[in-house]
């Protein structure tokens, strides 16, 4: 079976407030769809999850946002209060080590992350 394509995954903590910033977030999903020569589809979908006691108790205060990019995805979803960052991003086109690195670049450049966990998954 050959692989359809592959999913990398990272993991930040310790990030700067631009976390909790809507246009920082473009910013970076506009940058990796660039590095990727991707094309996005559509607009974003984007849900901000508001500070209130249930989602204080479970590290939801922040933004899930969604960009579909021609036959892949990225995802993000942000904890404000721990300053944690979960970011996605499927493809189905060739991906190597170096397009991982350049999106950790990315990453550091706008978030700052005292911590960048990376894994690439097959499919």
């Amino acid at each position: 079976m050959t692989n359809f394509g592959t999913l990398m995954i990272f993991d930040c903590s310790g990030c700067n407030a631009f976390i909790n910033d809507k246009a920082y977030l473009d910013e970076f999903v506009n940058s990796i769809v660039k590095e990727m020569g991707m094309k996005k589809i559509g607009n974003p979908a984007v849900e901000w999850f508001p500070d209130n006691d249930f989602n204080r108790q479970y590290d939801l205060v922040g933004f899930s946002y969604l960009q579909i990019i021609s036959l892949s995805s990225i995802s993000i979803h942000c904890c404000t209060l721990s300053g944690r960052i979960y970011i996605d991003v499927f493809t189905c086109c060739k991906t190597n080590e170096q397009l991982v690195e350049r999106i950790s670049f990315i990453i550091q450049k706008l978030f700052s992350p005292l911590i960048i966990n990376k894994k690439q998954i097959d499919r």
